[in-house]
């Protein structure tokens, strides 16, 4: 196992998490990307969320007025948590997604978790 400021890196031999220079490039080539999927990956940037995670993040759990987004809550092994997002992004994710409620049943990403991957693999 290597270990990074607490933080296990490899488990089995397969990686967990990006190094900090592989987050600021990933960062810079999210800056790039048309809108949808770069809201999607900046999401998963400042929130460190997992991507199946973000797939099914629904309107009533983004609190961006207070600037936070509530995740875990439809994952049973993931406790719920509140994560707080810049003020930029907040003001962009709101931007984006306006709070309809007629769509709060429906998912702010309809795409599925390997969708999602897809999307990042193109970083």
């Amino acid at each position: 196992m290597n270990y990074c400021n607490d933080v296990i890196l490899f488990e089995n031999g397969e990686r967990l998490f990006l190094t900090t220079k592989e987050r600021h490039r990933f960062k810079k080539v999210v800056d790039t990307m048309d809108t949808k999927p770069r809201i999607f990956c900046r999401m998963l940037y400042y929130t460190g969320c997992k991507v199946s995670e973000a797939t099914i993040v629904f309107p009533d759990q983004l609190y961006v007025k207070n600037g936070h987004i509530l995740l875990g809550v439809r994952v049973g092994n993931l406790s719920k948590r509140f994560i707080p997002l810049p003020s930029v992004f907040s003001i962009e994710i709101s931007t984006y997604f306006p709070r309809q409620e007629n769509l709060s049943n429906q998912p702010v990403w309809l795409m599925s978790r390997s969708t999602g991957w897809r999307i990042i693999k193109k970083t």
